[in-house]
């Protein structure tokens, strides 16, 4: 059945090292977009870190599913999709987990609009914070564990994987199915970034793709980690870049070459 929509993770897979989306890349977008493929960034960026990579797309992009499948956004329309939010129970239960752990908790406001007045990301003013957390986007908030001013989308730490994978598991237990915990990094620098239950990149393609009528065998998937594997695993195509963990490589359909070796242009070519 051939290819109607391309659902493409960001970091580690249609940008490379430099942030930026490659001449090969770009021109095999640009062809499958002219033979009326979509073209759907799907990320755990939310709009505010993922709009200016769909900026870069060779055409005006429509389509974002971000913060892991909790938002998705016909950004061309200004329409909301879908919002999945954590209840204030659930968001302080987690930052307080977080804290017991020894990390810094970000609670991130959704971003559904444009701008920064939706995207801010609070963090206790007496934590140590990453040199990611800047102003004016990033905030301290005292007693983030009592009191939260918005409901937000996610609850999330980043530190060494040492610290933070006990704590996935952590919240795994404590949460008894009640949140979503998805994980990604490396050995160096670990995120653990927590979500109301259900929340998944393949929840965001699946809402994306009735939104579109498209069906399951009509998706290309490609992604890198840890949170990319039940996209890649649901849809019709699933692709895992040459630079993806050994467990995203296992579940794909096929693995292309690194986001450093054009990888998302050959498997377009291939399979577009």
């Amino acid at each position: 059945m051939a290819i109607r929509a391309v659902f493409i993770d960001i970091d580690g897979t249609l940008i490379n090292w430099e942030e930026k989306i490659s001449p090969s890349v770009r021109r095999e977008l640009s062809r499958i977009h002219q033979q009326g493929c979509e073209v759907v960034l799907c990320t755990g960026r939310t709009r505010y870190t993922a709009e200016p990579v769909l900026n870069l797309l060779p055409f005006n992009g429509q389509f974002l599913v971000c913060s892991n499948g909790a938002v998705v956004i016909d950004v061309s329309r200004e329409e909301v999709l879908q919002r999945v939010l954590l209840a204030d129970d659930q968001a302080k239960e987690i930052v307080q987990l977080i804290l017991e752990s020894g990390a810094t908790p970000y609670v991130y406001n959704d971003a559904t609009s444009p701008g920064l007045d939706s995207a801010a990301v609070l963090y206790p003013p007496s934590m140590p914070i990453g040199d990611f957390a800047e102003s004016p986007r990033y905030q301290p908030h005292d007693n983030l564990e009592f009191n939260i001013p918005f409901q937000p989308v996610s609850v999330a730490a980043f530190d060494s994987a040492k610290l933070l994978r006990p704590l996935a598991d952590r919240l795994k237990l404590k949460g008894e199915g009640r949140f979503a915990v998805i994980q990604s990094g490396n050995e160096f620098s670990w995120g653990v970034e927590v979500y109301n239950k259900g929340v998944s990149k393949r929840m965001g393609v699946e809402t994306m793709a009735n939104h579109l009528g498209i069906k399951r065998e009509e998706i290309l998937a490609i992604g890198d980690h840890m949170n990319d594997i039940e996209m890649i695993q649901w849809a019709g195509v699933g692709v895992a870049m040459g630079n993806a963990l050994p467990e995203v490589k296992e579940v794909a359909n096929w693995v292309t070459r690194s986001n450093s070796e054009d990888g998302v242009a050959i498997a377009l070519n291939k399979f577009v």
